[in-house]
């Protein structure tokens, strides 16, 4: 029976959203070659400059939404509003995660 939050690999166990994480990092670093290749090819000659601007904005879009999904996945909801310095010190510290290969019993 397969559980989909863990990959095993030969380094032990990957949790789900690190591996998914990858993936959409993949995606975002494809995005912006595109984006970076969309001028280049109207330089060259190779297509025209409408194209190569909607080619070039739809990919940096692309590349954008990945990273920021990506960085969501593994850093998580981040709060947008300051807290003060008495909010800060009375807040109790959250525990690391730890991706620590799981023993079989």
């Amino acid at each position: 029976m397969s559980n989909r939050t863990d990959l095993g690999t030969a380094y032990g166990r990957i949790p789900w959203p690190v591996f998914e994480s990858g993936l959409w990092l993949r995606l975002a670093i494809s995005g912006a070659i595109v984006a970076i290749l969309g001028p280049v090819l109207v330089v060259t000659g190779d297509t025209s400059p409408l194209a190569g601007a909607a080619m070039s904005v739809a990919s940096g879009a692309v590349a954008v939404l990945s990273w920021r999904r990506m960085n969501f996945l593994l850093v998580g909801k981040r709060d947008t509003k300051p807290e003060t310095a008495a909010a800060a010190a009375t807040r109790t510290p959250a525990a690391a995660p730890r991706y620590v290969r799981a023993h079989a019993a």
